[in-house]
């Protein structure tokens, strides 16, 4: 009798346990987290420049990722480096505004944390009409000494 029940209570707590299985399967946590840059307004000069990233996992929105961060910077102008805070817009949208005082290439380097994995990109994005981009880009780019990585 004694073993019925120990057995019995050992079977509920196996079959409570399978049933959160069934549920979390629809999310695997080890499907990679997937992110999509996307510049939203103009890129000029002195107007304020809205970028924001989609973070997807298993083509689900990811509305509750642990860390965003945008570091952004002039090629060859280490002192315009600036690391700022994502703000969450819902849907797995994340935002930040930033603003550029001269014309030339940007870099946007976005690091997304989510469900315990890590995805990272670097973006280049040109500022202004009239930039020469293979001869800003034949000069090193000094890296920012603040860098995240």
């Amino acid at each position: 009798m004694k073993k019925t029940l120990v057995f019995s209570i050992f079977l509920l707590f196996f079959l409570i346990a399978c049933g959160h299985n069934d549920h979390q399967s629809e999310m695997n946590f080890l499907d990679p987290i997937e992110v999509e840059l996307i510049p939203l307004t103009e890129l000029e000069v002195n107007k304020e420049i809205v970028t924001q990233v989609i973070v997807t996992q298993n083509e689900k929105t990811v509305s509750d990722a642990e860390e965003v961060v945008f570091e952004i910077w002039q090629h060859g102008h280490p002192e315009t480096y600036r690391s700022l805070d994502g703000v969450a817009k819902g849907d797995g949208i994340y935002e930040v505004s930033w603003s550029a005082t001269e014309e030339g290439v940007y870099y946007v380097f976005y690091h997304v944390t989510a469900n315990g994995m890590h995805r990272m990109e670097k973006h280049q994005l040109v500022i202004g009409d009239d930039v020469d981009v293979e001869k800003i880009l034949a000069s090193p780019d000094e890296r920012p000494k603040t860098h995240m990585h």
